[in-house]
């Protein structure tokens, strides 16, 4: 049934863990840079889209500035006695993205 091993068949044994040891280390290096890739391209897209949502949340809180402002002035009452601006316009104010906010009249001078 088992015999013991020969001279000849050593090599044999040796050289099929040889090849298994070839191809466990082949298949971990294709696994690590697919890995590596996958990761490299989640994190390029991950930049490139939390760049346009970060606009479009700017563009959207001067939207409702602007619609607040509007709302007041047609109305009729005075820009300058809108009191709320400042309260309106400090969640935009407080990152790091806006230094400041100016209102501008019909004829582009500055309020």
């Amino acid at each position: 049934m088992d015999r013991p091993h020969t001279g000849e068949e050593a090599p044999k044994i040796g050289l099929a863990w040889g090849r298994r040891l070839i191809h466990a280390t082949t298949m971990f290096v294709v696994t690590a840079l697919s890995l590596l890739l996958l990761l490299y391209v989640s994190h390029g897209d991950g930049k490139r889209t939390y760049g346009q949502l970060h606009i479009e949340k700017m563009m959207a809180h001067g939207l409702v500035v602007q619609t607040t402002i509007e709302n007041f002035l047609r109305e009729g009452l005075p820009l300058k006695q809108y009191a709320g601006f400042a309260t309106l316009a400090a969640p935009m104010l407080d990152g790091e993205d806006l230094d400041a906010m100016t209102v501008y009249d019909q004829k582009v001078s500055s309020l």
